[in-house]
């Protein structure tokens, strides 16, 4: 039987939703949010006022907020990381709200995905375990475009959940606590640079973090076994360990990284920050293809859990890389958070290269973005069998 046709106007309301959906669809997948920065001024010393705007969608938001740039190494690059004040806490782009927000330039790293994939692997380790939420955004400062950047959560009182009224609670960012050495200069003067919450005209916090580091590098054989995992979370360590050697990332170990402890009953914790030096690239962008390895007992702490192997440390190390070579340090689970992420910013990558040129001097290659994908997925096969075999673990 023939269906009749419908009227006119219907045919053309259909025709206009279906485009509309269309349209919709392709500008979801094309269009990212959107972060302009106004300011007279923007310095490196201090932040200043500024007024941002921020287009997410078809929803356009305005606030005040401060602005700085911010890195230590990255400075020297022509691509500038923001760090970002608002006056009020606010959700962007889908992240928990907050006041204080970084742009990363993600300069060095081409792919623009080893910070966040390192994140999300370590959150998908245990839900415990802390690292910033990110999300991608294009950026202008006076409506110039300055390119494509990693909108980063800050690790802070809130997004580390610290009771702020337990006088036991502290964070504290690359304190001297991991160097290899105890006797570095200005030892004191460094626990007070890196104390993070609480303010340190509130209180030094660095009380444990000194016992911690007394039991690491002057404690006996007995005590070490005894007490170490009493101040550290074992199984957030294993896990930092475990990412550490996955990822090669060398810098890691000694830095990049914040200590933090959320209340008196709870151990102390490391939370992740800044993971570029990773899957195959040193954090100067050099190619390393495994020609130079993480080196497992380059501080003291993994030194005497490795030789001491307090609590069965060895064992239960190994069991972890085990259970997580099942479904999440896998080729396949790494290949996805890339093509997740691919999704959202392929589209984008071409504009960010005509601005910042992949050629710059800073580069050791001309590796363009697709480039990059294959050279991380090549170097997480060979780590991967790599650590098997280190690990004793034959993949089923």
């Amino acid at each position: 039987m023939k269906l009749p046709r419908l009227p006119i106007f219907f045919r053309i309301g259909w025709t206009i939703c279906i485009l509309l959906t269309l349209l919709s669809c392709s500008s979801e997948k094309n269009n990212l949010t959107e972060f302009h920065i106004f300011a007279d001024d923007i310095s490196w010393d201090k932040k200043g006022n500024c007024s941002i705007k921020i287009i997410e969608k078809l929803h356009i938001d305005s606030a005040e907020a401060k602005v700085k740039f911010r890195g230590g190494m990255s400075s020297r690059y022509e691509k500038h990381s923001y760090a970002i004040s608002l006056w009020k806490k606010k959700p962007i782009d889908g992240l928990p709200e907050a006041k204080k927000w970084v742009l990363n330039a993600s300069y060095i790293d081409k792919s623009f995905m080893r910070h966040k994939v390192s994140f999300d692997l370590w959150r998908q380790m245990n839900s415990e375990n802390k690292s910033p939420f990110c999300s991608y955004v294009n950026v202008y400062e006076n409506d110039v475009y300055q390119g494509l950047y990693i909108l980063m959560q800050r690790m802070d009182k809130h997004s580390l959940h610290v009771n702020v009224n337990d006088p036991q609670a502290f964070i504290f960012k690359e304190p001297p606590l991991l160097f290899p050495q105890k006797d570095t200069p200005n030892r004191d003067s460094m626990y007070l640079a890196t104390q993070k919450f609480p303010k340190f005209k509130q209180g030094d916090a660095s009380t444990q973090l000194k016992e911690l580091e007394a039991l690491i590098f002057d404690g006996s054989d007995e005590a070490f076994k005894h007490s170490i995992f009493k101040l550290l979370d074992r199984d957030n360590v294993i896990d930092w360990q475990l990412l550490l050697m996955l990822t090669n990332n060398g810098d890691g170990q000694l830095k990049n990284y914040y200590i933090y402890k959320q209340s008196a009953e709870t151990p102390i914790k490391i939370a992740l920050w800044d993971y570029d030096h990773s899957f195959g690239r040193d954090g100067d962008n050099e190619p390393n293809m495994l020609a130079r390895n993480l080196e497992e007992k380059r501080t003291r702490l993994f030194k005497r859990l490795i030789e001491l192997n307090p609590d069965n440390f060895n064992e239960k190390m190994r069991a972890r890389w085990i259970e997580l070579r099942k479904s999440i340090f896998t080729n396949e689970n790494i290949a996805l958070l890339m093509a997740e992420n691919d999704k959202i910013i392929g589209p984008h990558v071409a504009k960010n290269a005509e601005r910042w040129s992949i050629k710059s001097k800073w580069y050791f290659d001309d590796n363009d973005y697709n480039a990059e994908l294959v050279l991380i997925k090549e170097y997480v096969s060979k780590r991967l069998k790599q650590l098997d075999k280190r690990f004793n673990h034959q993949e089923k």
